[in-house]
């Protein structure tokens, strides 16, 4: 019985149609249908000058032989002859190329669309291949060596250089569907759905800004319908200015904005409001520019923003409720 169950569960498939919103399928199709098409041009081309060069190769050979000439046990061509030549290594790598935008376009799409962190994998690990290592072709140490050993280098860079080739051809003759990259980035989020995983991701990165687990230390706190924070606003006096600076362009401040316009949107923004953007985030401002003191937010449920020469900044929301669920949400952490 438990084996005829686990055979049903082993027959089952899962579609990415059933995985992914229907405008992003249509994407994904869309863009399938366009790789293929140039990549499908590129090996034309490819295997057309194979075949020419396959046709041609005994007249090739033939004028290859009446241009060249041995004077003193040496061979020398009577002029450069280069009717026609394929380098593969160039071809695979333009093809691999084409692969890579294909790669980087489904990927970059979902992370625009999504705001969710993605690695874009290499061709090499989409199709699961490995381009062989480099086998050392250092002539210069081979007078300490023996001609066995010599041989064998030699041989050992004969078998690299067939591996090499090989490879070539699968990168040349490859053709990657968008369900093998889908498959990758649903690997990525994990179990968690493309919104489920901003969400963490937001959360997380800002729990980490606002708690320091080295030192188990706590950089947010709560008070009343107040968040008063003491990092991410880099503030100093300036000796050569005489007047205080500051700066808000780092990573835990962004991360707190971002939290907070996700917070104050109702979780439909996933990225930091425009406006506090072009307002709160700059390398360095002084202190004539009117950067400390308080700051109308204009929020839904974020009020106001104050910041402080001695480096705190507080947040003020509507009501003493919306602080502690934001507060327990992105900033508290259990030591």
């Amino acid at each position: 019985m438990e084996k005829c169950t686990l055979s049903k569960f082993e027959n089952i498939k899962i579609k990415n149609d059933t995985r992914i919103a229907k405008d992003d399928l249509a994407f994904c199709e869309s863009n399938q249908r366009l790789y293929l098409k140039v990549l499908k041009n590129y090996q034309n081309i490819y295997g057309d000058l194979l075949k020419v060069l396959q046709k041609e190769q005994s007249q090739f050979e033939k004028i290859e032989m009446e241009n060249t000439f041995t004077k003193n046990g040496y061979s020398y061509k009577k002029y450069d002859y280069h009717f026609l030549s394929i380098n593969k290594e160039d071809f695979a790598e333009i093809i691999s190329g084409v692969h890579k935008i294909f790669i980087t376009t489904i990927v970059d799409y979902f992370i625009e669309k999504y705001g969710v962190e993605l690695n874009v994998k290499s061709v090499d690990e989409i199709l699961g291949i490995e381009k062989p290592k480099q086998v050392d072709g250092n002539y210069w140490g081979y007078r300490n060596l023996t001609n066995e050993e010599i041989d064998k280098i030699k041989e050992r860079n004969r078998e690299y250089e067939k591996s090499l080739d090989k490879y070539r051809d699968k990168i040349i003759t490859a053709k990657i569907d968008f369900n093998t990259i889908i498959d990758d980035i649903f690997v990525q989020l994990d179990g968690y759905s493309f919104v489920d995983k901003v969400k963490k991701e937001i959360i997380d990165s800002c729990k980490s800004a606002c708690f320091n687990q080295y030192r188990k230390y706590g950089y947010a706190e709560l008070k009343k319908n107040k968040i008063s924070i003491e990092t991410g606003f880099d503030s100093h006096f300036s000796s050569i200015w005489k007047e205080y600076e500051a700066s808000t362009d780092n990573s835990a401040f962004r991360a707190i904005m971002r939290a907070l316009s996700f917070f104050d949107s109702g979780e439909n923004n996933i990225s930091i409001y425009d406006s506090w953007y072009c307002s709160f985030i700059y390398y360095n401002k002084k202190e004539i520019d009117g950067i400390y003191g308080l700051h109308s937010a204009y929020g839904n449920k974020v009020e106001s923003f104050k910041f402080y020469k001695n480096g705190k900044w507080e947040v003020k929301f509507i009501s003493e409720e919306e602080a502690q669920k934001f507060f327990d949400m992105y900033c508290k952490l259990e030591a």
